[in-house]
């Protein structure tokens, strides 16, 4: 396991192989635990972070974060934006977020009418194996991975119960849902126009939807 102090990232220089190159040299790892876990910790294995909201707002690019077992909420979530990390990652140097076990780290919406989770103006971010209890989404960003993932519930937008989505792909480009079980949707009332299970649009282009499983409930969406 190996730490570093947020925002002391490093760079170095491949010589071997194409000239020019680089690699991320001092990428870190850090840990998340709802139950055993303080905000105030340097965020290793045995002194892990409370809040993933503490870690989205920390890590650099190359870092990954294993985030345990137990419920998470973004209390300023909007349709928009929730766990919107700081930072955004590089093509060579992604920032993960990782469930440890897979599925057993639940991302919670705090409202039927918000996400769950939902980078906005980002690049290379990586969410891998979260349950989530509401909608997941990517806007305005690129190269984003939602992949492993199960999906509940989904998120309507704001007051509008006519949008009514488990995963939203809005927006971006060059970005990858691969993976994923979407189901047992809420009833919004809307069971016609846009509502989906996994929504792709608003200007999104060269996007990956591959190897999802989309349980749309009967007609509830």
């Amino acid at each position: 396991m190996h730490t570093r102090t947020p925002q002391l990232l490093m760079t170095v220089l491949l010589m071997a192989g194409i000239m020019g190159s680089t690699v991320v040299a001092d990428a870190a790892t850090y840990y998340v635990s709802a139950g055993s876990g303080n905000d105030s910790n340097p965020g290793s294995q045995t002194q892990p972070w409370q809040t993933l909201k503490k870690a989205s707002l920390t890590v650099v690019a190359g870092d990954t974060v294993m985030v345990g077992p137990g419920r998470y909420t973004d209390t300023t979530a909007t349709t928009e934006r929730a766990f919107n990390p700081t930072n955004s990652g590089t093509a060579s140097a992604p920032i993960t977020f990782q469930a440890d076990p897979p599925l057993a780290a639940i991302l919670v919406a705090p409202s039927t009418a918000v996400a769950a989770w939902s980078v906005d103006y980002k690049s290379y971010i990586v969410l891998d194996g979260f349950k989530s209890e509401g909608m997941l989404g990517m806007r305005h960003s690129n190269h984003i991975t939602i992949q492993n993932c199960e999906v509940i519930y989904g998120s309507i937008q704001g007051t509008d119960t006519s949008l009514n989505w488990g995963i939203i792909v809005a927006g971006t480009t060059d970005s990858i849902v691969r993976n994923n079980y979407v189901h047992d949707m809420r009833n919004s009332g809307n069971t016609m126009h846009n509502t989906a299970g996994i929504m792709v649009g608003f200007t999104a282009h060269r996007n990956v939807i591959e190897y999802n499983d989309v349980d749309a409930g009967g007609g509830t969406v």
